[in-house]
């Protein structure tokens, strides 16, 4: 695999009966590394998920394959101008639950919408409609965006006819086919379909497949977070007040109810001129002199103002406010250092 054209390299290892409980920790963490690590999560894709709904998943498997999905996002920034997502289900019929490459959203609305998706209309197993399905979800793609296919099955395809003409057609088109077998008897089957045999993965069952899951959810570094589309933050204080005009709410008052745009976790995050690592009601402060914030982020301090120079107030929201101090001369907010007058020697 060249991996200056590869988005994502996640492995579900296979054989797991045959492996150590040490051995396949060992396989996770390299997988957990890949993903905290690979600079290229840090880009945008379009990526499609094809989700198993036949009826040996069974609703609790199925909620499992919704984990993995919402872990496989975990280090990715789902948003209008970064990653953009489909998630397809696939049994008799496909049913086409969420599709962003159409009508782009956040992860924040992702995490939401990931709760309407059921298991339901559970029968044979179609992967040839699933592949369909995502060649038309596709056709909404970006230009000179990489194009990612994320397959999970825990079975051979039963229905729907050869699935591999439909799977060559995504390739054709400069889609990258990663999949995932929850049992070890798919593997020949899933390497028709995928893009090389290094892109198909098989855990031995759902077991497996739901602890590799959490493995990489692991504990993400926010570096995004959206104020938009109203989250709700209510859950994160009690109020006598709750649902009247009066009602203060959680947050600090020079805080946003923000949501993670990693996690979709909502919060209360300090604005910019102010610092904190809580947003909650009294935690913000404001920047002091000398310093400035200008993003809505959580943080310990706000950014110091560069050498020789400093701010005239408190909660400072650019480096725009940053001025050099009595005696010295420069610009800041342009680049140019701060640097002490000088006067040329008195003439005698």
């Amino acid at each position: 695999i060249n991996p200056s054209n590869m988005l994502l390299y996640v492995a579900v290892f296979c054989d797991t009966f045959s492996l150590s409980a040490s051995t396949r920790r060992l396989m996770e963490d390299a997988i957990v590394k890949y993903l905290s690590t690979y600079e290229a999560l840090q880009g945008k894709a379009e990526i499609v998920f094809l989700l198993d709904r036949s009826g040996s998943v069974g609703a609790a498997h199925f909620e499992e394959e919704k984990g993995f999905v919402e872990s496989f996002l975990t280090h990715i920034v789902v948003d209008v101008n970064a990653t953009r997502v489909a998630v397809i289900s696939y049994s008799d019929t496909t049913k086409r639950h969420i599709d962003y490459l159409q009508s782009p959203k956040t992860k924040c609305i992702l995490s939401q919408e990931m709760q309407d998706v059921v298991f339901k209309d559970s029968g044979a197993t179609n992967i040839a409609a699933a592949l369909d399905e995502a060649y038309e979800v596709f056709r909404n793609a970006r230009p000179n965006i990489n194009k990612v296919l994320v397959l999970i099955s825990d079975g051979l395809a039963t229905r729907g006819g050869d699935p591999v003409p439909y799977a060559q057609r995504l390739k054709n088109s400069g889609v990258e086919i990663f999949c995932f077998g929850i049992g070890r008897a798919l593997e020949s089957e899933l390497e028709l379909l995928a893009s090389s045999k290094q892109h198909v993965f098989s855990s031995s069952g759902f077991r497996e497949f739901k602890r590799l899951a959490r493995r990489i959810r692991g504990d993400p570094h926010e570096m995004a977070w959206s104020g938009g589309n109203k989250p709700n933050c209510d859950h994160l204080c009690d109020s006598p007040y709750r649902g009247e005009s009066i009602d203060p709410g959680c947050c600090d008052h020079e805080a946003v109810c923000s949501c993670a745009l990693r996690s979709g976790i909502h919060t209360c995050v300090c604005g910019p001129g102010y610092y904190g690592l809580s947003g909650l009601m009294g935690e913000c402060k404001a920047c002091p002199v000398g310093t400035y914030k200008s993003k809505l982020e959580p943080t310990r301090s706000c950014t110091p103002c560069p050498g020789s120079s400093t701010t005239m107030k408190l909660a400072s929201t650019s480096i725009k406010d940053c001025v050099c101090k009595e005696g010295y001369t420069g610009n800041p907010a342009n680049g140019i250092d701060c640097k002490k007058v000088t006067c040329p020697p008195l003439q005698p």
